[in-house]
Parts: structure tokens; sequence; C-alpha cells
């Protein structure tokens, strides 16, 4: 899959949902990437992911990270928290604009594709919600 988003012109066939995020391993500092969905909220990136995932813990505290968006390079500051009361309202929008999501973490849709409320509270503390605030600098990559 990394291939396919690094490759230029094949990110369509992926469609427009998938990023690489590029971080460093908190205790090893080994680079590592991996491959998420994400949905754009003006100058903020969002990305769930199952808490039983290990990757999202170098984010935990704060760490920048290179992101591959639709054929860009862009740098950024994520933070990476279990998904609580606070969150519910970014959850449930990400949710909605990624249907596919929805039904991956068992998320039920209601009127209109719109995710509801007591499945999304439901899902709130076994996902990670990670905020990735863009630089307004191009990235550099490695």
């Amino acid at each position: 899959m990394a291939w396919i988003l690094r490759t230029p012109g094949l990110q369509r066939l992926v469609g427009g949902s998938l990023a690489l995020i590029t971080f460093e391993g908190r205790k090893t500092g080994t680079t590592y990437t991996t491959p998420v969905t994400y949905a754009e909220f003006d100058d903020t990136v969002v990305v769930l992911t199952k808490a039983t995932r290990m990757w999202w813990r170098n984010l935990h505290e704060g760490a920048p990270v290179r992101l591959r968006l639709a054929g860009r390079e862009v740098s950024g500051f994520a933070r990476a928290a279990i998904g609580d009361e606070d969150d519910y309202a970014v959850v449930s929008e990400f949710l909605a604009h990624r249907r596919f999501d929805a039904r991956a973490y068992g998320v039920r849709l209601g009127a209109h594709g719109r995710p509801v409320e007591s499945s999304v509270r439901a899902l709130l503390p076994h996902v990670v919600v990670v905020r990735i605030e863009l630089s307004r600098e191009p990235a550099l990559t490695a």
C-alpha cells in the first residue's frame, strides 16, 4: 500500500482518504511509516485508530510528523489520545465523512448516513484520536 501512496498518479486508485504518516519512535528513534485513513478539518488532519494498535503511542505526548496526503508531502505536529466525551463531535464528523471506517469500527449509520450517537459514544473508549496541526512550511523529506 505504501508504494502506491508514494507513486505519482496512483493515489487515485485507493481514494483520497488514505495517507502515509511518518514519525520517529519515542524510545528508539527509529523512523516508522504507516498508512492511515484521515479527514481534514481546516488546518488539522484527524486520524482514528484502534486503541489496541501500538504505533499511536509514539505520538501520545506530541511529536513532529510527515504526511503524504493526496500526493503532496506536508509536515505537522501530532498528538494522540484515547477518545473521550470531548472527542464526540470530531469522531462523529470523521465517521460521517468516512463511512467505510464507520462500518469497520462497528458504528451504525442512521438517517442520511450520519453515525448513530449511541454507537459513536460506545466507540470512544476504544479508539484513539490523532490530531495533526499542519505546518505552513513544506515538509522536509528524508
